[in-house]
């Protein structure tokens, strides 16, 4: 068993610079955005090349996909392998939105369960992050 009292934990209390923003994680911001209902703009400088977020992924199987297909996840999901999977990625990776001229795309690592996603431009603090949802380039 793992000791955990000496892993420190954070508690972020609402700064003016936090207003508007529905949540925040280390690369991105949470935001209400007035077409697309929400999406994530960069915490920080994200150099072309650069790793912008490595996301867990929740996998669910062929028994389970048509299930998520029923629900508000669909929106979320991707598609994993082998096929017939799904994953919904955790961290802000699920809540980037579409754009035809995206400043990230993503590498998703079955082995690892993880998506990662990296910038395809420079990405500067306040940039809205966003990927193909067409393909996976």
């Amino acid at each position: 068993m793992s000791d955990t009292k000496n892993i420190p934990s954070t508690i972020v209390a609402e700064t003016e610079s936090d207003a508007g923003h529905l949540a925040i994680f280390p690369n991105a911001a949470i935001v209400a955005m007035e077409v697309k209902g929400r999406g994530a703009v960069a915490s920080g400088f994200y150099k072309s090349g650069s790793l912008v977020e490595k996301c867990p992924v929740i996998v669910f199987t062929p028994r389970e996909s048509p299930f998520i297909y029923q629900t508000i996840l669909s929106s979320y999901v991707f598609q994993w392998m082998p096929a017939g999977y799904t994953a919904l990625a955790l961290g802000a990776g699920s809540l980037y939105n579409h754009a035809t001229e995206p400043n990230t795309r993503f590498e998703i690592d079955t082995n690892e369960k993880v998506i990662r996603f990296y910038a395809l431009t420079d990405i500067n603090e306040g940039d809205e992050i966003t990927f193909s949802y067409n393909a996976n380039s």
